[in-house]
């Protein structure tokens, strides 16, 4: 099948060339015009004579991509923008060819210098729809722009930051910033797993290969600045479909969570709140759960992202009638138990990190109720937040309905003493409305931890008087 496609293409290029050899030569001609311009020559007439071939010529060449892109040069040779613009969005277009089986199949019609030149005239000549399409192309076509120069931008993000906050903007110059690392990261052969498994002297050498274009903003403001101003609206690029935020942030996350204790490089991070600030603006969304608890994995051991994500869902159930977020449920706690669980014995995770277990998944579970699964958890904590759980059943009557239960759990754990204990029981007996049962010990706790003091203090003199 493909040979046969190939066959008909070669044939159609014959009968092209044929038929359209006077219009190949006006291509030569508006080429070698542009080369003047390029090389300085300032004649009207050159101008004059690119017209009238323009004026005589249409789309009808054997190569319609270069047709575009010659007329995309031409405006970067006599500045204008606008006229770039407007020829690249043909150039894309004409760039998709139909095979015989009527299958789309694309080619890349704009190489890397025409791309860097047509984006330095549109941040000179501030034209970020210009840039827009750029980007998309970018991004469609995987134009590797590793090399490019994010610097330029330093300008334009400062007025847009302090004088005209133009939000689609600052989102624009996201999107290149993304694209650029993440091409870095391509061409070092440098992917998400193998950073995290990298030892500290490892990743210093490798944190100066990826964040050279260190100072061209401090990204941790502008981040902070973006997820307050997008708030819980999603922003989507009408061509890439693309959720701009989205994209910035999931590449902050999977990229950059190993190099954040290297204070050198700390304009290229984003704070862990503000992460999880983001996060939570998007707990209605479908995904939310998983994509808050993978989050968390990939955060590791980090306390501070495990702090903020907890208490951005504390205050979600505040201010919704305690209620969680849809993807929050009890089947889908399971599965990602399960899904864990499955990671920890293929050996794809060391194990789940407990903070992840007292952040996000234990707290769920409690609200659920879900106690016989809760006890297979493997957290020091989780007795905590099954007291809790208990404290939510529907007593059957009996006095001591929930600090029996309470005491069975820790009994079985071989745990019958110590704060948690007592802060569970305490909690249990108040449930049960025995007061004085709660405040014998808590005064029993209080003469224990007094005596432990006393004890530790007898110690220490000991030792001194040795």
């Amino acid at each position: 099948m493909l040979a046969k496609y190939e066959k008909n293409l070669n044939s159609q290029n014959k009968r092209s060339q044929r038929a359209y050899k006077g219009k190949n030569k006006d291509l030569l001609e508006m080429e070698n015009i542009i080369l003047k311009l390029e090389n300085g020559d300032k004649s009207s007439n050159l101008h004059e004579e690119y017209a009238e071939i323009e004026q005589r010529t249409d789309n009808s060449f054997n190569d319609v991509s270069r047709y575009y892109t010659i007329k995309m040069r031409f405006g970067i040779a006599t500045n204008n923008s606008n006229y770039v613009v407007e020829n690249l969005e043909k150039a894309i277009k004409a760039s998709y060819i139909e095979d015989a089986d009527g299958n789309i199949n694309s080619y890349i019609p704009i190489s890397y210098p025409l791309f860097k030149s047509t984006y330095d005239l549109c941040l000179r000549k501030d034209n970020f729809r210009g840039l827009g399409k750029l980007i998309n192309y970018a991004e469609k076509s995987k134009l590797n722009i590793a090399a490019l120069d994010l610097s330029v931008f330093k300008s334009s993000l400062e007025y847009y930051l302090n004088h005209n906050s133009k939000l689609t903007n600052l989102l624009v110059f996201t999107r290149y910033y993304t694209k650029v690392h993440k091409d870095i990261l391509i061409n070092n052969r440098l992917t998400p797993e193998k950073l995290r498994k990298m030892t500290p002297s490892q990743l210093e050498p490798t944190a100066k290969k990826i964040f050279h274009q260190n100072n061209l903003i401090d990204m941790k403001d502008l981040f902070e600045y973006l997820v307050r101003r997008v708030g819980t609206n999603r922003i989507v690029d009408k061509e890439s479909k693309q959720e701009v935020m989205d994209e910035l942030t999931n590449y902050f996350i999977d990229n950059t969570t190993p190099f954040m204790d290297f204070a050198e490089y700390t304009n290229n991070f984003v704070r862990e709140n503000d992460i999880a600030k983001y996060l939570s603006n998007r707990f209605d969304e479908a995904n939310s759960f998983d994509r808050v608890v993978d989050s968390a994995i990939k955060f590791g051991d980090r306390t501070l992202f495990h702090e903020f994500i907890g208490d951005q869902l504390q205050k979600y159930q505040h201010k919704n009638n305690n209620k969680l977020p849809d993807s929050y449920s009890k089947q889908n706690v399971l599965r990602k138990i399960d899904e864990l669980n499955a990671k920890v014995k293929s050996g794809e995770l060391p194990k789940v990190n407990e903070m992840i277990w007292d952040s996000i998944i234990l707290p769920v579970m409690k609200h659920h109720k879900m106690i016989n699964e809760m006890k297979k958890i493997d957290s020091s904590a989780k007795n905590h937040f099954l007291t809790d759980a208990i404290c939510r059943l529907k007593s059957d009557g009996s006095a001591d309905f929930y600090s029996s239960q309470v005491k069975a759990l820790f009994k079985a754990e071989g745990q019958g003493e110590g704060q948690l204990y007592t802060l569970s029981m305490i909690k249990a007996l108040l449930k049960e409305g025995d007061m004085d049962a709660a405040l014998r010990l808590i005064e029993q706790s209080d003469n224990n931890e007094t005596q432990k003091k006393k004890n530790t203090d007898l110690q220490y003199l000991q030792v001194y008087s040795e």
